[in-house]
């Protein structure tokens, strides 16, 4: 594993840390854009129903910050974002998607959070199956301490520096937030059905790693993968 440090910047002049997994560069943190990398403003929401009014669908795009706490939480977590905005208008089918993410960088596809966690010691029949998978591996990924993450942040080394955060969601239903402090959920490309994502999740309360279904209008966090 080797850290670099203020490599990739977006369009906004966020700068973020990348890190080295296997043959995998991800950035070690959240991302936290508001235009795409042609300058396209995504659409902010913080209205509770218009968020909850959005479509499970590709095309409605929207992101936003937890609790609307643009100050608060904007720079340590990054943004929530739908998958929709995630993907830009791309097909799932295809691959390196860049969507929202900076230029020479794609959104993962559900093989390659598969490549990171099979790299970082989980079974291959594990990283195929649903639900809490694993040992440790989930623990690896996650940031040390209680600074963010609620206690008692089981299993976390933070050995492979992705420096995963406790971001939270924003629920498609109703549009409130939940979960700051105890999980984080990543999205994926790849679609389990016409209206939910495969994700990858992780949770203050086990070491485990979580390969979890949501809807796509659920709001949630991104980390991008560098373009090989």
């Amino acid at each position: 594993m080797q850290l670099y440090y203020n490599k990739v910047t977006d369009y906004d002049g966020n700068i973020y840390k990348i890190v080295e997994i296997g043959e995998q560069i991800w950035m070690a943190e959240n991302l936290n854009v508001t235009h795409y990398a042609d300058g396209t403003i995504i659409p902010y929401i913080t209205d509770n129903t218009a968020w909850a009014n959005l479509g499970d669908n590709d095309t409605d795009k929207a992101y936003c910050y937890y609790n609307n706490n643009i100050n608060g939480e904007k720079d340590t977590y990054g943004a929530l974002y739908t998958w929709a905005a995630a993907m830009n208008g791309a097909s799932s089918s295809t691959n390196n998607i860049q969507g929202v993410c900076p230029t020479g960088w794609h959104i993962p596809n559900i093989e390659e959070w598969r490549e990171l966690q099979m790299f970082i010691g989980m079974s291959e029949s594990d990283v195929m199956i649903y639900g809490w998978r694993g040992t440790d591996q989930g623990g690896k990924l996650k940031e040390t301490g209680l600074t963010h993450w609620n206690d008692p942040n089981t299993g976390a080394t933070n050995e492979f520096g992705f420096s995963a955060l406790p971001t939270g969601f924003r629920n498609m239903h109703d549009g409130l937030f939940s979960g700051l402090g105890e999980k984080g959920s990543w999205i994926s490309t790849t679609e389990f059905s016409n209206e939910a994502i495969t994700t990858r999740s992780l949770d203050y309360n086990t070491a485990q790693m979580g390969n979890h279904v949501t809807g796509k209008s659920y709001g949630q966090a991104v980390r991008c993968i560098k373009d090989k």
